[in-house]
Parts: structure tokens; C-alpha cells; sequence
């Protein structure tokens, strides 16, 4: 008589079916409440728009000022251009992702409340919804809870983190086309910052 054994480490795959539809209520309640809890969290979440913008860099014999534009960008982030044969757009790219150029962009235009202390949009007064816990309005005073030597208005350094994480800046090497795209709980923000970046 032949008798045949198996494995003790086989896996039967008619068991493994039969195990599985056995705990079928189980595995569809856990995985029915996972979907509704992650559905309630979807839509809890505050709408954050996206302006994007595109550009194409402009060639050596454009009749723009490129050269003159660059040293005034570079002059804006303390950067000298200094010597020839440096990739105009590449350069530009560089400047437009220096921490000097961005805290001296958040600075001229008062960014701080708008980064650190918003947690929405209000779409019928086209107003930011700030954080009362955070920023105090009407005070106009910052209220955070932060441990030394953090301050409650927060630095240059802690609005640019935070401001990395909802602006991009990315060029495609085929066509050399720039995007820059600046995330933010207002549209209309989120098109201002796009525009004064360019």
C-alpha cells in the first residue's frame, strides 16, 4: 500500500479556501469598516488647489532680456552669476529652490499667517480659516505652544519647510519646459503665489 504523507510544511490549497470562506463575515465586516472610516476621513480633510504654471525657457536669440532678468534674480537671492557657460535655465531653477530666495520671498510678502496658521478656505467670503489655537486675528498675535528656542511667530526657516512641502519646481529634460505649481487651501492664493514666483 502506498501511502502518501504530506509535508509538514505543505499548504493544502482546498484548507486554505475552506479557512477562508469559514471567516468570510470577518474579513468583509473589517474590511467594509476600514472603507467607511477612510471614507470619513477623505471627506473630513479641507480641498487644497493646485495653480501650475508652465514655461519654456527662452532661446539666445529671443529678443527678451534674459541675461538682465537673471542678474536681478540672482541679486534677489544673494547669488553672483559669476563667471560664462552656466545653463541659463538651470541656474534659475537653482535661485527659484534657494532658502534665501524663499525666505526673502515669504518675507516681501507677508506669507507667515497664510503658511503656519491656515487650516482652510471658506468658498462663500473667499476667506482663509485660521487656526485660533495658532494665530489670534483680531490680536494679531501667534499663540503656538513651542519649546525653546522656538518662538510662537515662527521663523524664516520653519515657513520655508512648510511652504516646500505645497511648492514644486521641475523641468522636463526632453522639452526643457519648466513647471512651477504651488499647492494651498485657497485657489486664489495658490494662483497669486504662482504668478508673483514667475
Amino acid at each position: 500500500q502506498n501511502i502518501q504523507v504530506a509535508a509538514p510544511n505543505e499548504i493544502d490549497l482546498r484548507e486554505l479556501l475552506c479557512a477562508i470562506w469559514a471567516g468570510k463575515w470577518i474579513i468583509l465586516a473589517t474590511t467594509l469598516v476600514f472603507s467607511v472610516v477612510a471614507v470619513f476621513y477623505a471627506l473630513s480633510l479641507p480641498n487644497i488647489y493646485k495653480s501650475e504654471v508652465t514655461l519654456a525657457p527662452a532661446g539666445e536669440s529671443s529678443g527678451t532680456n534674459i541675461p538682465g532678468q537673471l542678474g536681478g534674480l540672482a541679486a534677489l537671492a544673494g547669488v553672483n552669476l559669476g563667471g560664462e557657460g552656466v545653463e541659463k535655465t538651470a541656474l534659475a531653477l537653482e535661485i527659484l529652490n534657494s532658502r534665501e530666495f524663499l525666505g526673502r520671498f515669504i518675507e516681501e510678502n507677508d506669507l507667515y499667517v497664510s503658511i503656519m496658521a491656515t487650516k482652510g478656505w471658506d468658498r462663500a467670503s473667499d476667506k482663509l480659516l485660521i487656526d485660533a489655537e495658532i494665530y489670534n486675528q483680531e490680536t494679531k498675535q501667534w499663540l503656538r505652544e513651542v519649546e525653546a528656542p522656538f518662538k510662537p511667530k515662527p521663523s524664516v526657516q520653519e515657513t520655508i519647510e512648510e511652504f516646500d512641502q505645497f511648492f514644486a519646481v521641475s523641468q522636463d529634460k526632453e522639452t526643457s519646459m519648466v513647471k512651477i505649481s504651488v499647492q494651498h487651501y485657497s485657489p486664489f492664493l495658490a494662483k497669486q503665489l504662482v504668478d508673483k514666483l514667475v
